[in-house]
């Protein structure tokens, strides 16, 4: 008995490794989707599922960037994000996110039944759910990615020992989305803003010029995706869910590797129809993507920020009710984490995009 537990704990070990190391064999592939896909492989060998959707994430919002969805079907995008954006709903991204573990399973919250998840009643009740894995990948309380891992078995649920091996490739997989997060832009399609109008079925009912390229190139960087694509169902389900709150702006990124910035604004005399506005990003609009992906602390984040708006080490020192002492370590721990040697180099690098 003892030879077989050391024979599985070894075969194991083994397979997390393989997992890894098709991870990190991956991190020259930094196009729109290539982490998602790499995820998914790695994770198919230690926690073996049926269907899958693994995203990138804006940071700011928690919200998508682009992803890939594999054997889920399309008439599954609009209740997924709607239930994600219920207050009553378990084991949603945001809670994950505040969670110590990053990791969790419905059959763990939920071992007697899934009927109290509302994903389930909505989403899952026609395969049959075994059971979802879900994860959120994150390093210094940023959030880089999120995935659902489901099986489509009824009884089947994640083991401790399938968890525990996803938990320890979380890093390796926050690693290469930090990669293609940062990985050079190009050029948007659209010169300026273009606009969407959506009616409560999630129709797009008009749209100006360009409006068109812009919801293709969204859509091919989210596969799998129906006419819009989950990159603009999940702000569009978050703001139905809480309208009072106003517009909602986040960021997206195409399958051309352009950015975008989404906002999403509710029209006041439609109900349930929301106006999609979707423009070119500029280097500040991902200034706070770029600064969670070097892995700064939050307070660093904030040090940079000052100094990007032009105040001196002391303003910021007086700012913050610390010593100047202090805040030079802050910068000399932040120079060294983005590679840069002064603060033009800084300003350089996130107010022009030099190296966006």
């Amino acid at each position: 008995a003892s030879q077989t537990v050391r024979f599985r704990c070894t075969m194991r070990r083994h397979r997390i490794e393989a997992a890894r190391e098709r991870l990190l064999s991956s991190g020259n592939d930094r196009s729109p989707g290539g982490a998602c896909s790499a995820i998914i492989d790695a994770i198919q060998l230690v926690a073996p599922f049926d269907c899958a959707a693994v995203m990138t994430a804006d940071p700011a919002t928690l919200l998508p960037t682009g992803g890939v969805f594999t054997e889920l079907d399309n008439s599954v995008c609009t209740p997924f994000w709607r239930s994600e954006a219920a207050d009553d709903e378990l084991l949603r991204f945001s809670d994950l996110a505040r969670s110590k573990s990053g990791v969790g399973t419905l059959a763990e919250i939920l071992p007697d039944g899934f009927e109290y998840s509302r994903r389930y009643r909505e989403v899952f009740t026609a395969i049959s759910l075994g059971d979802e894995l879900r994860v959120v990948f994150q390093a210094g309380g940023a959030c880089f990615g999120m995935a659902s891992f489901v099986r489509a078995d009824r009884g089947r649920a994640f083991s401790r020992d399938e968890i525990d091996a996803v938990r320890q490739l979380t890093g390796s997989a926050v690693e290469i989305l930090r990669e293609e997060l940062i990985a050079p832009t190009s050029r948007a399609i659209p010169e300026g803003p273009v606009t969407l109008a959506v009616d409560p079925e999630g129709q797009v009912v008009a749209r100006t010029p360009g409006a068109q390229a812009v919801l293709a190139d969204l859509t091919g960087a989210a596969i799998g995706a129906i006419a819009l694509p989950p990159t603009v169902i999940a702000p569009i389900e978050r703001v139905r869910a809480r309208p009072e709150a106003g517009p909602l702006i986040t960021r997206v990124r195409g399958l051309s590797g352009s950015w975008y910035r989404l906002c999403v604004s509710p029209f006041e005399d439609h109900p349930g129809h929301f106006a999609l506005t979707i423009d070119p990003t500029r280097a500040s609009d991902l200034t706070p993507i770029y600064l969670s992906s070097y892995g700064l602390t939050p307070r660093e984040i904030e040090v940079v920020s000052n100094l990007l708006r032009g105040l001196s080490a002391k303003e910021i020192a007086a700012e913050f009710d610390i010593s100047t002492h202090t805040i030079r370590d802050h910068i000399k721990a932040i120079y060294q984490k983005i590679g840069v040697r002064s603060r033009g180099e800084l300003h350089a690098r996130f107010l022009h995009g030099s190296d966006f």
